[in-house]
């Protein structure tokens, strides 16, 4: 059993070793941005009334110590989009971000027991030149979740610092950049 236990906590902290985020500039385009505000808001697949607690729903978020979980998810995706903007979008056009979650099903509570799983999640993007009001860039359905750590390794990515919230937001910062650098 000791030898299965350590195999996994390596694994882990390789699984840790990998994760992070970009930064700097990813086009010419898009260096020439500057982001002046983030609006987050959820597309028709989320109903009004989702909890974030059933995993039937497309909103499934364990929530961040009690509060508006629907909040927390929107506090996510701006403070993730604000990065975004201020490590790549260092130029004179001031550029609005708007997204659109249509999926957000992090772990549930149950879940993070056990070893793994995913992170759906995927949301509409779209770049609206601040003044004049057009649209410069869009995507849709763009996904932006990853692998969700559970189980042993989810503890040792929590001990390191790096909870459920951490690995969403950086994952949500990096789908972002991938997607801006092909602009």
């Amino acid at each position: 059993m000791g030898v299965v236990r350590g195999i996994l906590v390596a694994v882990s902290l390789l699984a840790l070793a990998a994760c992070g985020t970009g930064k700097g500039p990813v086009s010419n385009t898009v260096s020439d941005w500057n982001l002046q505000d983030v609006s987050v808001g959820f597309g028709p697949e989320i109903p009004p009334d989702a909890t974030g607690q059933s995993f039937e729903s497309n909103f499934v978020w364990n929530g961040l110590h009690g509060g508006d979980r629907k909040q927390q998810v929107v506090g996510l995706f701006e403070r993730a989009m604000r990065e975004v903007g201020a490590e790549a979008m260092r130029g004179t056009r001031p550029v609005t971000l708007r997204v659109t979650v249509n999926r957000f099903h992090a772990l549930t509570e149950s879940s993070r027991l056990f070893c793994c799983g995913e992170h759906r999640i995927r949301a509409d993007l779209a770049i609206y030149d601040a003044v004049a009001g057009a649209e410069l860039a869009s995507v849709d359905n763009l996904y932006m979740g990853r692998v969700a750590l559970g189980g042993i390794p989810g503890l040792v990515a929590v001990a390191a610092g790096r909870d459920q919230a951490v690995r969403i937001h950086e994952g949500l910062v990096n789908s972002a950049r991938a997607w801006l650098s092909g602009l």
